[in-house]
């Protein structure tokens, strides 16, 4: 019993006491067998992308998610593939991974219904390297959607694209076998979607209908340059209005800085006016009504400098704020903002700024 539980790798922890005899007959009766449960998608998904943060291995999102579907979510065949994988090809992408692990293509004699499912890839394999960058497509110069219309204009060359009916009319009817099991249709365009005999030979005896397949165009969609999300994304959608924002930021900021310098201006006058009028009146001493109307200027002059920098400070730091708040219009407009409103955050901006101006006022 043992020695089976060892070369399944069953490890126990056995407490020998004096019957050892009676171990087996124990190990029967009060043994129990425990079902656990497989990890989520999600913890797997978790465990892989720390791996490649940890040991600084280049991914890509696509790479990760067909290999998650190739290996069903489980942690150690992912694990093993992804040693696989880097060691192969030091990168894990989509176009690696299907080279490397995706299973063989369904054949002729597979019972499935057609149509059958494709990738663009799959079918414009072996990919050649692009002749300006040397990378295997799709790549910033040679892009999927070019390899799509690649595939469309070949298949749509080939010849017998529709079956015909070959049974005389004086003959019974008899029921058509499906495309799929047809032996008309040509092997390699039912296997993969392209003619080998076409790309090779340049003729072809079989059928080749265009019915039996479905394209996955998924990749395709146009996309956001920004975010590189599905149109119309949000970022699309806020973009005329952070653009709109951003203006009116800009005025409302030239405008505060012709305020600011305007009273820096004004206090500089104000306060040149004070020490001339102390330097005139200081040579003299006044007494009486002349004292008092001493006293009263430089008190009206003491508060006009007073207001001033006041408003200077306000001002300033309005301004303060209007630059932070252009700043990060310009970071949104930059990088997009793809989440919440913006005409509900500008109306709760304006009356909160409307509340602070009335505050002020008041005081």
């Amino acid at each position: 019993m043992l020695d089976a539980a060892n070369a399944k790798n069953v490890f126990l922890i056995v407490h020998v006491r004096p019957d050892v005899t009676k171990l087996a007959e124990r190990f029967k009766q009060r043994a129990v067998k425990v079902h656990l449960q497989s990890l989520p998608p999600m913890l797997v998904r978790t465990k892989l992308l720390l791996i490649c943060l940890q040991e600084r291995i280049g991914f890509s999102r696509d790479g990760i998610e067909e290999l998650l579907q190739i290996c069903d979510s489980k942690l150690l065949p992912c694990m093993e593939k992804l040693h696989v994988m880097f060691l192969a090809q030091h990168f894990i992408s989509l176009p690696n991974v299907q080279k490397s692990l995706s299973p063989k293509r369904q054949t002729t004699n597979a019972p499935v219904v057609p149509p059958f499912q494709l990738m663009i890839l799959a079918m414009n394999a072996p990919l050649r390297r692009c002749p300006k960058c040397t990378l295997i497509p799709p790549c910033s110069h040679i892009s999927i959607g070019m390899l799509y219309d690649k595939v469309q204009r070949i298949r749509k060359l080939y010849p017998n694209q529709k079956a015909t009916d070959t049974s005389s009319p004086s003959s019974p009817a008899v029921k058509a076998a499906p495309p799929s099991e047809s032996p008309l249709v040509c092997p390699s365009f039912l296997q993969s979607g392209m003619c080998r005999n076409i790309q090779s030979l340049g003729r072809c005896r079989y059928l080749h209908p265009l019915d039996l397949h479905t394209i996955d165009t998924s990749a395709i969609v146009k996309r956001c340059g920004v975010h590189t999300l599905s149109l119309p994304c949000m970022h699309c959608a806020n973009l005329k209005l952070l653009s709109q924002a951003l203006r009116d930021e800009d005025a409302k900021c030239t405008q505060l800085e012709t305020q600011v310098h305007a009273l820096r201006k004004k206090f500089a006058n104000v306060e040149i006016q004070n020490v001339l009028f102390v330097r005139d009146n200081a040579k003299t001493m006044k007494w009486g009504t002349q004292k008092r109307e001493y006293d009263t200027k430089l008190a009206h002059i003491d508060a006009q400098l007073t207001r001033l920098r006041k408003e200077i400070d306000e001002v300033s730091t309005d301004l303060a704020t209007s630059h932070a708040t252009r700043e990060q219009l310009e970071r949104d407009v930059q990088c997009g903002k793809s989440r919440g409103t913006l005409a509900q955050q500008r109306r709760h901006q304006h009356e909160a700024s409307s509340t602070t101006t009335s505050v002020i006022t008041s005081s």
